[in-house]
C-alpha cells in the first residue's frame, strides 16, 4: 500500500533473475531532486546486486563444488604452511 500523493517510484523490468520480472523502487524523499539519469542507474546498480550482475543463481550442486574448492584450497595452504615452518625448524637445528 502506497500512502500519500508525493512518492516517486522507479520501475525496474530488466531484473536479470529468471524468478522476479519486476522491481519497484520508492525514491528517497530527500532524493527526489536528483536528475532522472542518476536514479535509474543507482536503482538498477541496486538490483544487480541482487541478481548476482545478471548472472543465473548457482545450482545446489555448482555451490557445493564451489565451496568444497575454497576448503580445498585452505587445506593446502595450510599444509604448505605448516610445511615451510617445519622446514625452517629442521633447519635451525641444524
Amino acid at each position: 500500500m502506497v500512502k500519500g500523493v508525493n512518492k516517486q517510484i522507479i520501475e525496474i523490468n530488466d531484473t536479470g533473475n529468471k524468478y522476479f520480472e519486476k522491481v519497484l523502487l520508492f525514491v528517497a524523499p530527500g532524493k527526489k531532486d536528483l536528475p532522472c539519469e542518476l536514479l535509474h542507474a543507482k536503482a538498477k546498480e541496486y538490483v544487480m546486486e541482487f541478481s548476482g550482475g545478471g548472472c543465473q543463481t548457482l545450482s545446489l550442486r555448482e555451490a557445493v563444488k564451489k565451496k568444497k574448492t575454497r576448503k580445498t584450497v585452505a587445506f593446502i595452504s595450510v599444509g604448505v604452511l605448516a610445511a615451510a615452518v617445519i622446514t625452517a625448524l629442521i633447519i635451525n637445528i641444524l
